[in-house]
């Protein structure tokens, strides 16, 4: 099994990164949680990290105990992992990872198209269309990193419009991973123009109000991805063998 980037990182010896604002509000133990969360996911605290607790109190301007207490969350979401009798690093995403979270994605996004056809209002899908053409203007705008977001937006509300409020939570649960998995494989020439015309497929379908191809599209979207992430990381892994004195690739 490859493992992509889950190795320890050489910065054992305390928190590399200075840059985490302090916490300035009374939830300590929730902010702490959400802004390590954030770290780990804008990859600020990258695959490999070494985390110490008193130095991420330190950071955050906070005790240990809240940090404490987000950690225990974050590994049970898979974020980070504690090595025994060594410490608590943030995780690293194996292929096996990302193909399972590619399942469970396909697996709630094709529930969520079947609702939609038979849920979505009028509103619903015009806003989804609205979205779309405006995903189409940015990529126009060759702006990858302002497409994105729009790229994002078209899940949601497509979720939102299956009208399935445990439907959702359980898509927002792993849509944080989802999220650093699409930073961690970077840009990939011509994905978001690919992207674009699945999603357009997918929208078609649900507006014709067709399960059967609607389902189609996103179980192809989705494999579709998948296979470049892959592909992405595996380019990655392999230029980073070549050439160990550069920046390792961040999987």
């Amino acid at each position: 099994m490859r493992n992509f980037g889950s190795g320890i990182s050489d910065a054992e010896s305390g928190t590399g990164n200075d840059s985490l604002q302090p916490i300035q509000i009374r939830h300590l133990k929730d902010e702490a949680y959400h802004r390590l969360k954030e770290a780990i996911v804008s990859l600020q605290l990258p695959p490999g990290e070494f985390l110490v607790e008193a130095r991420l109190a330190q950071q955050l301007g906070v005790s240990k105990t809240p940090v404490r207490h987000a950690l225990i969350r974050l590994e049970k979401e898979h974020f980070v992992h504690t090595v025994p009798f060594k410490g608590t690093y943030v995780h690293g995403v194996t292929e096996d990872d990302m193909r399972e979270l590619f399942e469970l994605r396909l697996a709630l996004e094709q529930a969520g198209v079947q609702f939609a056809v038979a849920r979505a209002e009028l509103s619903d899908l015009q806003e989804v269309r609205r979205v779309l053409d405006q995903t189409r203007e940015v990529i126009q705008g060759n702006d990858p990193d302002a497409a994105a977001p729009y790229i994002q937006r078209f899940h949601v509300l497509l979720m939102q419009a299956a009208r399935s409020g445990r439907l959702m939570g359980t898509f927002s649960d792993i849509d944080s991973q989802m999220q650093r998995m699409r930073i961690l494989a970077g840009h990939i020439p011509g994905r978001l123009e690919t992207s674009l015309r699945e999603h357009e497929h997918i929208l078609n379908a649900v507006e014709e109000r067709d399960d059967v191809a609607a389902v189609a599209a996103t179980r192809d979207h989705l494999n579709s991805l998948l296979a470049d992430y892959l592909n992405a990381v595996a380019a990655q892994t392999a230029g980073q063998a070549a050439n160990p004195g550069t920046t390792p690739a961040r999987i």
